[in-house]
């Protein structure tokens, strides 16, 4: 098969393909925004296949969203249950805290909007509380798309414990419904130091969980708490670990313990910190590959080797989203180049 065309010249006769960003990838599909990096702009979606060139515009929401503190979206689309795709919108209201979810269903063509389309007591069930308390998605953790459920981690706002209280995975379904609220594992076997979620993704047809451990004082991106690191040195000779975990098949909520792996091993440093010296970026579809960018390179890890390779040396303002061409073409992209 020919290779994709990474700049979609086949979206060139769109208005506004000009300026386009990479929203989500699920499966094959994109999902671009043409606002592109005007974030104040109400989204204009598009989804296409770039292996086929097939694309569709995504009709306005017909109505004008309310002021919001964030706003998320999010593709499901699963070739082996279905040839149609969903778009999954997450919004936070500025005034209510509430966090309301519009979908798209290529099916039917149209937005619904779930707190005019589902009963109170769908509102009201148990595992839709997050959608009420003070709980907040965290998209660019990434996201799992599995059996036709979306994976997301789901992290609390409130005061507490941060683990305890803070992070857990949320299960949605097409239809913008949690499935499943499911707390995330942790092995808290050192004093002085949080549990920090970095990623969720799928592989061999699983969702994979990655957390790690951080010393304490790493609490914001300018630098150590008023408690100095220097108070920290018996923690010199630790050596802090990512865990990997896994959801099995079935009605299951519990996560088990897969893998880990040492940053020394990793990186040649006993600590790192999320964000600023390191991001999980991908997980292999088919294998127990993990890809990180640490500093300006990409780097994978085998677990069943425990080998590290340098891939690719990066900028800093790369973005990453996971592609497995599919090239299959789609009734529900009505429109091909």
């Amino acid at each position: 098969m020919p290779l994709v065309d990474p700049f979609f010249s086949f979206l060139r006769k769109l208005h506004g393909s000009e300026s386009i960003r990479i929203m989500d990838t699920c499966h094959g599909l994109l999902l671009l925004d043409r606002g592109g990096y005007d974030f104040d702009s109400i989204p204009s979606y598009v989804v296409c296949n770039p292996a086929t060139k097939q694309w569709l515009a995504v009709p306005d929401f017909g109505w004008t969203p309310s002021p919001c503190n964030g706003m998320s979206v999010h593709l499901i689309f699963c070739p082996a249950m279905s040839s149609h795709f969903y778009l999954l919108q997450f919004t936070d209201d500025l005034f209510t805290s509430v966090t309301s979810v519009q979908i798209f269903s290529s099916k039917t063509g149209a937005w619904t909007h779930s707190e005019s389309a589902w009963s109170l007591e769908e509102k009201q069930a148990p595992c839709e509380r997050w959608r009420y308390e003070s709980y907040s998605l965290e998209p660019e953790r990434k996201r799992a798309v599995v059996n036709g459920m979306l994976y997301l981690i789901c992290d609390s706002l409130g005061e507490g414990p941060p683990v305890l209280d803070g992070d857990h995975i949320i299960a949605v379904d097409v239809e913008g419904k949690t499935r499943k609220f499911i707390p995330v594992p942790f092995r808290m076997c050192k004093e002085q130091c949080s549990i920090l979620s970095d990623f969720v993704g799928q592989s061999q047809g699983l969702v994979h969980y990655v957390n790690h451990e951080e010393p304490e004082y790493y609490t914001n991106n300018d630098g150590p708490s008023e408690r100095s690191a220097s108070e920290y040195n018996d923690d010199d000779d630790v050596e802090y670990e990512l865990f990997i975990w896994i959801l099995p098949e079935g009605d299951t909520q519990e996560l088990v313990l897969k893998h880990t792996v040492s940053f020394l091993h990793l990186f040649g440093e006993k600590s790192c910190k999320a964000g600023i010296d390191y991001n999980v970026v991908a997980i292999h579809p088919d294998r127990d590959v993990i890809i990180f960018k640490w500093n300006d390179k990409l780097i994978s890890y085998d677990m069943d080797t425990g080998e590290v390779c340098a891939l690719h040396t990066v900028s800093d303002s790369f973005g990453f989203a996971s592609y497995v061409p599919y090239f299959s073409e789609l009734p529900a992209l009505s429109n091909k180049y």
